[in-house]
């Protein structure tokens, strides 16, 4: 099987078992493609080809039982108790007549090769490998038609060999992991798209995911993805409050009272506070994060993280003076990784 040039190519040529393009169409690429010889129904598959005018059109020969067995939506399509004119059509049929032609519009024909060659066990023809792009637009057929089940035995040999590139392309796997049910690899992209991603200037947020993706997983993503930069402002308002807070408050107000951080002389430790707390405040507001600006919680999460990371102190208290501040003034900075695996 020849892989394409991009994950979009859709021109039917290369798919093996095709006949020559028909001559007398000039205006047309066709591919007739006879999956099981003595089938009864011929699925057209119409589609454009790339950089051309031209009409791309397949037609495969298959059996209509073996696509019921495989796939509830052409079970309920061609099974003998459907209403379908098609099952109609291939009930009523003579055993000579020719196979009844079913329409299959929007589907990538080098894709559904590949499927249909494996559900008629014809192995032989089928890739042991598949790029990114080719698992891609079959996971966009199986959703359609729900053929994953029929499907495992190469999904078990496919998904493995691509998985290291779901980092590369997170979008397109996370649409392969919701299709083929793969729970392990849909929480790791979801993570990694949570991170990453970006809100579009001037475009709906659902611009930048995947056609294919359910609604729902891009509502959740979307909320995690607020939850966790919620999370990240309110620690920084914790922290600078924990620094803020009065040590010997007014008799009439209560339940602010705070404790001293720095590990100084006693004279001393109170100045050491309102040092760091000053220095703290004036960090944020460098980087956009105190008060939160539009343009720091528009970035992603882990360009969040990168300027959070970033942030030091002087030297004169932390380099030369390392145990006068306690290791919680440090963790916001060394700590932010495990923080993030904690709150997404």
């Amino acid at each position: 099987m020849s892989s394409s040039a991009s994950p979009n190519a859709t021109d039917v040529s290369g798919i093996p078992g095709t006949s020559p393009s028909d001559p007398s169409t000039p205006e047309s690429k066709v591919a007739h493609i006879n999956i099981y010889p003595a089938g009864d129904i011929t699925l057209a598959v119409p589609h454009s080809v790339e950089g051309s005018t031209k009409q791309a059109i397949a037609y495969f020969l298959v059996n209509s039982q073996i696509l019921c067995v495989a796939s509830p939506v052409f079970r309920a399509m061609l099974s003998k108790t459907s209403n379908f004119k098609e099952a109609v059509s291939v009930s009523n049929k003579a055993s000579n007549s020719e196979p009844t032609e079913v329409q299959l519009l929007d589907d990538n024909p080098k894709a559904l090769a590949i499927i249909l060659r494996a559900i008629h066990l014809q192995s032989e023809w089928v890739p042991n490998s598949l790029t990114t792009g080719q698992l891609y637009e079959v996971a966009i057929i199986c959703d359609k038609y729900d053929m994953q089940r029929s499907l495992e035995h190469w999904l078990q040999k496919w998904i493995p060999q691509r998985e290291s590139e779901a980092s590369t392309y997170p979008h397109k796997w996370l649409f392969i992991s919701i299709a083929f049910s793969r729970k392990d690899i849909l929480s790791n992209v979801s993570r990694s798209i949570i991170l990453s991603y970006v809100p579009p200037k001037g475009l709906s947020s659902r611009a930048v995911f995947d056609p294919h993706v359910p609604q729902f997983y891009v509502d959740e993503i979307l909320r995690k993805r607020e939850a966790v930069i919620q999370r990240i402002l309110d620690y920084i308002a914790s922290l600078l409050y924990e620094y803020g807070a009065p040590i010997n408050p007014i008799p009439l107000v209560s339940g602010i009272n705070g404790e001293l951080k720095c590990q100084l002389k006693p004279h001393e430790t109170e100045l050491c506070d309102i040092f760091i707390l000053g220095h703290l405040i004036r960090e944020f507001k460098r980087i956009g994060a105190y008060p939160p600006s539009d343009t720091f919680k528009r970035s992603s999460v882990n360009y969040m993280k990168d300027l959070l990371s970033s942030l030091k102190f002087p030297d004169e208290i932390i380099v030369q003076k390392p145990r006068r501040v306690s290791p919680s003034v440090e963790a916001p900075f060394f700590l932010f990784d495990l923080l993030l695996l904690w709150w997404i």
